[in-house]
């Protein structure tokens, strides 16, 4: 059977006790915030197309930039994704920084999304899959008895 880890036993020092010490320093919970916030939206690339007889022609063309993952932010600090994750549950502080980031992040995909620059259902699915946005659907729970029918037959006299 598998060893459950317990992320709530860490000695004073910021050290769980067990294997390397954790790499942890709180000028993350600041980092992770502004990794994903300063995310830039799109980029400008040149798009060079012939014009005909006016020779070529170099047009700046808006595209998505690269999604902010938290994958990246990892890897930019050199801890596995699994590790930031570990910290927003023994540390407070990066939990909530953790928390600002993936409001962030949502932030982001809903601004690239809204301004048409990648095809919806790409959005669609990221923003299903990696944020708390769900389809919506409304169901009518309202619900008809024998008696109301009858009312109904009644009234219209059927």
């Amino acid at each position: 059977m598998a060893r459950k880890y317990n992320y709530k036993t860490k000695k004073e020092n910021g050290k769980n006790g067990t294997g390397a010490p954790s790499k942890y320093n709180s000028k993350y919970c600041a980092d992770i915030v502004t990794f994903f916030a300063d995310a830039p939206r799109w980029q400008l690339i040149d798009d060079s197309s012939s014009c005909g007889s006016q020779g070529d022609s170099t047009h700046s063309k808006k595209i998505p930039a690269q999604l902010p993952t938290f994958y990246n932010f990892a890897k930019k600090i050199g801890v596995n994704e699994d590790t930031i994750v570990v910290w927003a549950k023994v540390y407070p502080e990066f939990s909530a920084a953790y928390n600002a980031a993936k409001q962030e992040q949502k932030q982001w995909l809903i601004e690239v999304g809204a301004s048409g620059l990648c095809p919806p259902a790409s959005f669609i699915f990221i923003a299903k899959n990696i944020t708390d946005m769900r389809d919506k659907t409304e169901q009518d729970i309202n619900v008809k008895t024998f008696e109301h029918f009858k009312k109904e037959k009644d009234k219209y006299g059927i």
